[in-house]
C-alpha cells in the first residue's frame, strides 16, 4: 500500500497517511456505489437525495444516514486537500 512506503520515506507522517487512506476508501466506495445504484462511473455524490440515500447504504451507512455520508465524504475531503496542499504546495 501507498501509505507504508510514504511513510518510510518520509514523504508524508503517519497521521497524514491515515487521513489519505480513510479519503480515498470512501470516494472508491462512493464512486463503486454509483455504478451498481446508476450503471455509471462518476466521481460525484448524487445531488438527487433518493440516489443519495442509495449511495450511501451501498456504503454501509444505515437507512435514513444520506446526510451522515455526506458529512464524512465533505470533511474528508478537506482534510485530503488540506495534507495534499501541505505536501505539494508547502501551504
Amino acid at each position: 500500500m501507498f501509505g507504508g512506503g510514504a511513510e518510510a520515506h518520509d514523504v508524508l507522517d503517519a497521521g497524514d497517511v491515515v487521513i489519505l487512506l480513510r479519503a480515498w476508501r470512501l470516494a472508491s466506495r462512493i464512486r463503486s456505489a454509483n455504478v451498481i445504484w446508476t450503471g455509471r462511473t462518476s466521481d460525484l455524490l448524487p445531488s438527487s437525495r433518493r440516489d443519495l440515500e442509495a449511495v450511501a447504504r451501498w456504503c454501509g451507512y444505515g437507512q435514513g444516514n444520506a446526510a451522515e455520508l455526506e458529512e464524512d465524504y465533505l470533511r474528508l475531503s478537506r482534510r485530503a486537500r488540506s495534507v495534499f496542499e501541505r505536501t505539494f504546495y508547502g501551504q
